[in-house]
């Protein structure tokens, strides 16, 4: 779900304007945190490249860039609470 949130910029469909703009301006915040790389890996995933994909056009092995990838998201939920 978080994951979901960093990368499509919101979570499902929250009810209200003010819900979805809140979602908005957390999901900015969340991607603001990220580094330049890991914001471009959240756009390529987003569009909907593969693992694979985005590792090779980064040059990237997909194993690790999965895991390093998901160690920044973990760190940045955890700054956001």
């Amino acid at each position: 779900v978080r994951r979901r949130l960093l990368v499509r910029g919101r979570v499902g469909r929250a009810p209200g304007a003010d819900a979805d703009a809140a979602l908005g301006e957390a999901a900015d915040e969340a991607r603001g945190k990220l580094s330049a790389t890991d914001r471009e890996v959240a756009r390529r995933r987003a569009a909907g490249m593969t693992w694979a994909a985005v590792a090779a056009a980064l040059g990237e092995d997909a194993a690790d860039l999965r895991t390093r990838y998901a160690r920044a998201l973990r760190e940045v939920v955890a700054t956001m609470g």
